[in-house]
């Protein structure tokens, strides 16, 4: 996880989510989600991630929760690079600068685009 995604999840303590919906406060939220993934859970398409269309960034994947959207690429099956994270709501109408965000945070750690794997590694 990139410096600036894990700056990002820290600023969500204590933010609880909005609605009236029963799920934990979006920092908990991304934890069950890194949990899930570390422990070997099923990465199910559309549910736990997704594939992002973003031009120039053809390997870009979104993690999701709830509330919360981290911006990311798989350098393997089991291994993520989590480059990115913003609350869902905040989202709306800037995707593209977020995606474009996501890139630099790749390419500052000198890591190609290009390395990343295109296709879902998870087949879900």
């Amino acid at each position: 996880m990139t410096l600036e995604c894990w700056n990002a999840i820290e600023a969500m303590r204590g933010v609880l989510p909005s609605g009236e919906n029963p799920d934990p406060e979006p920092y908990f939220q991304v934890q069950n989600l890194f949990n899930h993934f570390c422990s070997g859970g099923v990465m199910v398409h559309g549910y736990h991630h997704e594939k992002r269309r973003h031009p120039g960034n053809p390997t870009l994947f979104q993690w999701k929760t709830r509330s919360v959207r981290i911006g990311g690429y798989y350098i393997s099956k089991d291994q993520f690079l989590a480059a990115g994270a913003t609350f869902k709501k905040d989202l709306k109408g800037k995707s593209t600068q977020f995606h474009a965000a996501c890139a630099a945070e790749a390419e500052a750690l000198g890591l190609s685009l290009e390395q990343f794997l295109q296709s879902d590694p998870h087949g879900t």
